[in-house]
């Protein structure tokens, strides 16, 4: 998928092995400018090595019960989007949104956006009527994009502290 912000072209493309170290890159730059402050430095960098590790981040590209994509603007890695069933069923008709990082550098040039949209067209071929994802709210930025891109927030399925943001399809 091929989508313009401005002069500019991202691509979004399926993620591969190779493609590891950049994706970690752009996961560390972007959990870290966000989470740092609001968990501290050591919980931050503990979370990091062990959710972000090559060999995690290998698993996550590989596993092909999940889709991996990744956002390329001026023809380098900027964003990734992973979603695939829900981690506690197997949901035919509902997906969940596992992550979905933009390198900070990159902000406000379409690219979580347009991950987005081809996570939705992805979908929706498969019949898919609904994703949903859990944000951290004091990730204020993070809330304010899903809500402005049709997110809805449903208090009742509200988990562990997070939000449960869910779109229809």
């Amino acid at each position: 998928m091929v989508a313009t912000h401005g002069d500019n072209t991202i691509r979004i493309t399926n993620a591969a092995s190779s493609d590891v170290p950049v994706i970690q890159y752009v996961l560390h730059s972007s959990w870290s400018s966000v989470y740092t402050d609001i968990f501290g430095e050591e919980r931050a960098s503990r979370y990091l090595k062990r959710s972000f590790s090559m060999e995690a981040l290998t698993r996550a590209v590989t596993n092909s019960g999940a889709m991996y994509l990744v956002a390329l603007y001026d023809g380098t890695i900027r964003g990734i989007c992973h979603y695939g069933a829900p981690l506690l069923d197997d949901c035919e008709d509902r997906k969940s949104l596992y992550s979905l990082y933009v390198h900070p550098g990159y902000w406000q040039k379409g690219i979580g956006t347009a991950l987005l949209d081809a996570m939705a067209k992805d979908l929706r071929s498969q019949r898919v009527t609904d994703v949903f994802a859990y944000v951290d709210p004091r990730n204020e930025l993070a809330c304010q994009f899903f809500k402005k891109r049709g997110f809805a927030h449903l208090p009742d399925d509200d988990r562990d502290g997070e939000l449960y943001l869910r779109k229809v399809l």
